[in-house]
């Protein structure tokens, strides 16, 4: 008999959500913010420098902040973000501009303004500035007019009677812009720097002038451009891989567990609004990893769906009712669910705590993604599948799948698991050897990167002569697609760079800029630290959650095979000899996550097992331990897999590597997960 009260309370749960989601669409858009890499526009990092003038410290770095904001302000940025970094670094992201250089300049100005007679003594500073302007003289030529105040003007006064007939040196940081001969006393405080060859150097020095001068020297470490052209592509490639990865799980979930799968999929769009919602709140900026980790997190969000699921399955096959069997379900798999998730978490609080920039909105965005998919799980799959299963229609769960059907001796193979891991290991291990490490990208070892489409075809060696006239044959070049071109090489000036787009321009032809990226050695070096920084902390946490969770030969049997996981990774990417950045580290900290996640749920089950079960051999519960939860290991894992499939082969170029990543991590944390870590455990154990 239909229960109609079940109903009504399920149509208004499915209104209210539908309510929910209309109405908070545009709340959300407003309040996310697009990163650089999706909007266009410049990032740059900047480092300040201590002298034998000045020290850096929090008022000298905070006085920094506030003189480029105001010159910033003045150059017509739109939204410029400048906040501090660390001790000695200042972050600036100046979203929709493309002449990156003229705003370098701009920002790098000390601004030293002084008034200097030919025995060098100093009559007038910046400091006794009241207003300085770009304007044009009478020959039509750019100069700034200066203003002083009160106390300047007398200053001034002074200056030019002592000075008369004599020229006064005019300095900005210490090189002689101009050097006028006195010709009369000037008392309203006003005066005129000439000789400065272009409007655009005249608007640089007004700006730097009325803003003050720098307390300290700065230096750009790091500088970054992406044209609009690159971003709205982004942008366009990750909707798409979005929207195929999103209907990918649906569709297995629906598949796979029936109308169940109907409520997790439910529950998978409630997720989708918790995370949005959330970064809104936040107020997040979401970049191109960002995204990424988005479509990453809705392929592991139904992870602890099936966890569950799973869970009701067995209760089912041993003869309970559907409502018994999904109140002991969601009761059983709690524990396993909150441990599996929680190693990925700790994962993206590394990610979060050492990296920078969009590594930390990945990191954002997993983790927000984590605990709403621990809340849509919970919560709604829990509360909607019992108004389901009250309902009074026929509802059960599909009780298809591995688990019951597979009985795996894993235990007593062990060599051979062992031993082909061996072999895929120590073959890159030696590729590693034998090609000096990884390719690493500009990132890791600094340089400068170009991306460039022309308006008309070129070649690679047309592009290769041209690079050959300024020193740069050794560059490495790449056609990312029609008309495209891709340029590393050594850390370039800006002054050289210029030089060297001007001749791409000249014998090739026209072309717009997609991408500029420059990386200093300090960013670089850094870089590499924090990586291997973040997986030894990664690691080591991990270690001491599970051995609390578990026991200590746990623990180390599931650090020992992530780090087989790792070095699998690692090794495929030294044969194929692809080269990685930043994301890399993304994608191997996520692996250390998902990989120990996957490896809790069959060592939950071995432990559940192990005090259950008095007549078997430990050989004989561990094989059966990952027989039952093979099913779930293997779902949970395709699911996943859907979403970075879809971003390797519909997402953007600088995901790719990240995507690549991800896949070969995830299909080798199944792997781990089944044939290397109980097996590990178990002779550790059986040794005991």
């Amino acid at each position: 008999m239909l229960k109609w009260s079940n109903i009504a309370k399920l149509t208004v749960i499915v209104v209210v959500v539908a309510l929910l989601g209309i109405g908070g669409a545009k709340p959300i858009k407003n309040n996310i913010r697009l990163g650089l890499d999706l909007r266009g526009g410049t990032h740059l990092v900047l480092n300040l420098v201590d002298t034998p003038e000045a020290k850096v410290d929090e008022q000298a770095r905070q006085g920094v902040i506030r003189i480029i904001n105001d010159r910033i302000n003045q150059f017509g940025v739109t939204e410029p973000l400048i906040i501090p970094e660390g001790s000695h670094r200042v972050i600036v992201e100046l979203p929709g501009l493309k002449d990156s250089e003229e705003a370098v300049r701009i920002i790098q100005m000390t601004a030293q303004l002084d008034f200097a007679d030919k025995s060098g003594q100093v009559w007038l500073t910046g400091k006794d500035l009241k207003d300085a302007r770009f304007v044009y003289d009478r020959e039509n030529k750019p100069v700034v007019a200066l203003e002083f105040n009160r106390e300047g003007s007398q200053k001034f006064a002074a200056a030019t009677e002592a000075n008369l007939g004599q020229p006064l040196f005019i300095l900005l940081d210490e090189q002689v812009v101009t050097a006028p001969v006195v010709k009369d006393v000037i008392h309203d405080g006003k005066a005129v720097i000439n000789g400065i060859e272009s409007a655009e150097e005249a608007q640089r020095y007004a700006i730097a002038l009325r803003s003050g001068a720098l307390p300290v020297k700065v230096d750009v470490i790091e500088n970054r451009t992406v044209g609009p052209t690159l971003g709205q592509d982004s942008i366009e490639k990750s909707k798409r891989a979005f929207l195929i990865g999103v209907v990918a799980v649906l569709a297995f979930m629906a598949f796979y567990y029936g109308v169940f799968g109907l409520v997790a999929d439910f529950s998978l769009a409630v997720y989708v609004f918790l995370v949005l919602s959330a970064l809104a709140a936040l107020h997040a900026t979401l970049t191109l990893p960002g995204i990424a980790g988005f479509i990453l997190s809705i392929g592991m969000a139904v992870d602890a769906n099936v966890i569950i699921f799973e869970r009701i399955k067995e209760e089912r096959r041993n003869g309970k009712t559907v409502r018994s069997a999904v109140e002991a379900g969601f009761t059983r798999a709690m524990t396993t669910v909150i441990d599996s998730n929680v190693t990925t978490l700790i994962a993206a609080a590394v990610l979060y705590y050492l990296g920078t920039g969009p590594i930390r909105g990945f990191a954002v965005t997993l983790g927000v993604g984590i605990i709403a998919s621990l809340l849509s799980a919970v919560l709604v799959t829990k509360h909607v599948l019992r108004i389901v299963v009250n309902m009074g229609l026929p509802v059960d769960i599909r009780l298809g799948g591995l688990s019951n059907k597979i009985r795996m001796d894993i235990v007593g193979k062990r060599r051979l698991w062992f031993t082909l891991s061996g072999l895929v290991i120590a073959t890159g291990l030696v590729a590693l050897l034998l090609h000096g490490g990884l390719n690493q990208g500009i990132e890791f070892q600094g340089g400068t990167l170009l991306q460039l489409q022309f308006e008309q075809t070129a070649t690679l060696e047309e592009m290769r002569s041209v690079l050959a006239d300024y020193g740069l044959e050794k560059s490495t070049l790449q056609e990312t697609g029609d008309k495209t071109f891709l340029i590393r090489t050594k850390e370039l000036s800006d002054e050289t760079r210029r030089e060297v787009l001007g001749g791409l321009e000249e014998k090739i032809g026209p072309y717009e800029v997609l991408r500029i990226e420059k990386v200093g050695a300090i960013i670089s070096a850094e870089l590499k630290n924090n990586a291997i920084l973040a997986l030894i902390v990664a690691t080591a946490l991990m270690l001491i959650y599970i051995a609390f969770r578990f026991e200590f030969k746990f623990a180390v049997a599931g650090v020992l095979a992530l780090l087989h996981d790792v070095l699998l990774t690692v090794g495929i990417f030294a044969l194929l000899k692809v080269e990685i950045d930043s994301t890399f580290v993304a994608a191997i900290l996520t692996i250390v996550g998902y990989s120990i996640n996957d490896t809790i749920v069959v060592f939950d089950r071995i432990r559940e097992n192990v005090k259950n079960s008095k007549k078997e051999s430990l050989a004989q519960i561990v094989n059966r331990s990952v027989s039952e939860t093979l099913t779930r290991s293997i779902n949970t894992s395709l699911t996943t897999l859907f979403a970075v499939i879809a971003l390797l082969v519909f997402g953007g170029e600088t995901t790719k590597v990240f995507a690549l990543a991800l896949f070969i991590g995830l299909v080798a944390g199944t792997y781990s997960s089944i044939f290397i870590a109980s097996p590990l455990w178990h002779r550790w154990q059986g040794k005991a």
